[in-house]
């Protein structure tokens, strides 16, 4: 189960457009991330949860006008061409971008982190309100 944080300027990019760029990236995070043949490192779309964090002159330094940073599950086959994994996630936003024709100030740059860790995860029932 991927989290990606897509943290965005606001004085570069509407929520709209974040917005937008949000519900492309499951997609993404499976054709780049799942393994093959190993039903533990697999998952789909619906799997990978995304938080939009908007970030301003308030509230970021030395930050680029767009930052991708996807936490998933550390498995070996992952981790063993994790950088090929990270340049073609990469190059997918970068054909999103221009496909969606989101353009930026000339020299914008922005980055694309991947972290793998060992982790567990177990979802649990939440009660219900008493009317």
């Amino acid at each position: 189960m991927p989290r990606i944080h897509l943290t965005y300027q606001t004085t570069v990019l509407s929520q709209k457009w974040a917005l937008h760029i949000a519900k492309l990236l499951p997609k993404i995070a499976v054709d780049t991330l799942s393994i093959t043949g190993n039903e533990e490192a697999s998952f789909k779309e619906k799997d990978v949860d995304v938080r939009l964090v908007p970030c301003d002159d308030t509230n970021s330094v030395n930050m680029g006008p767009l930052s991708i940073t996807v936490d998933a599950n550390y498995f070996p086959e992952r981790q063993e061409n994790i950088n090929d994994r990270t340049t073609s996630f990469a190059q997918k936003i970068e054909e999103l971008l221009k496909q969606e024709k989101i353009e930026f100030a000339g020299g914008s740059i922005g980055s694309v982190w991947i972290r793998l860790t060992p982790a567990g995860y177990t979802p649990f029932t939440l009660p219900e309100a008493q009317l």
